[in-house]
């Protein structure tokens, strides 16, 4: 495997990238757990090898994480990398307590001293278990306006349910509020909600109950819409779409 950087030239006809391999022990860790993992790289440039990195991946991606791995994976160099043509380290990790069962992804890259840009790279995985198995981002049960049609410059009334198996501590929070394109001429293009804290009225279902949201006066009648942005307790997230027809206010 070969890695390379976005937006650069490739890199010099005679740079071979090292040869990586990367393994982890024990092939399965609990929830909370500790794990290292043993990267070695081979130069085959007679440069040395300059570097190493890992990425522990999770069976899905929730919205919370991003390109560095999962949060909350603490891995640390057991001691300082030396550069060598073959060279070794060893990364002592450790588990949050609240992560997805399943199968993980280890990915380990390695660069060499004269091309530092490109690297050589390889992959394997382990097993995590005594975690969650809730791998699915809220889903929207209803979004209610009232009155319906909505006239506009006048304040209405927005309900949104969203249904999960383990919603995370309620806070505040509004619809992101835009036009349905194609834009309706002259229309201001938004609408908004004072945030309100949602409320669970059912063991998985929470319920946001919006009392000012409005139209701005002068919009063109249309239909409208908007995003709630939800995330669960285990990071997974969805945007839950609304859409609701807006009038002119009587003559």
């Amino acid at each position: 495997m070969i890695t390379v950087t976005a937006c650069q030239p490739p890199p010099p006809a005679y740079w071979v990238p090292p040869t990586v391999t990367v393994a982890v022990a024990p092939g399965t860790v609990a929830a909370g757990g500790s794990f290292t993992i043993s990267v070695t790289a081979t130069s085959r440039d007679d440069s040395p090898v300059a570097w190493t990195r890992i990425e522990v991946l999770p069976p899905f991606r929730p919205g919370s994480s991003g390109p560095g791995g999962y949060p909350g994976v603490v891995c640390e160099p057991a001691a300082p990398f030396e550069h060598a043509l073959d060279a070794a380290q060893t990364y002592e990790c450790t588990l949050p307590d609240v992560v997805p069962n399943g199968t993980w992804l280890v990915s380990a890259t390695a660069g060499t001293e004269y091309v530092a840009n490109y690297a050589g790279g390889a992959d394997t995985s382990f097993e995590v278990t005594g975690g969650f198995d809730d791998h699915d981002a809220p889903e929207l049960v209803s979004a209610v306006v009232s009155p319906n049609p909505v006239v506009i410059g006048q304040p209405f009334a927005l309900t949104v349910r969203a249904s999960d198996e383990h919603h995370t501590t309620p806070v505040p929070g509004s619809p992101a509020a835009t036009i349905v394109l194609p834009a309706a001429p002259g229309a201001s293009g938004t609408w908004s909600c004072t945030p309100v804290t949602p409320e669970l009225v059912e063991p998985t279902v929470l319920e946001w109950r919006f009392t000012d949201c409005v139209v701005p006066a002068g919009s063109s009648p249309w239909t409208y819409a908007g995003r709630l942005a939800v995330a669960d307790a285990y990071g997974s997230s969805a945007g839950l779409s609304i859409m609701f027809s807006a009038v002119a206010p009587p003559a």
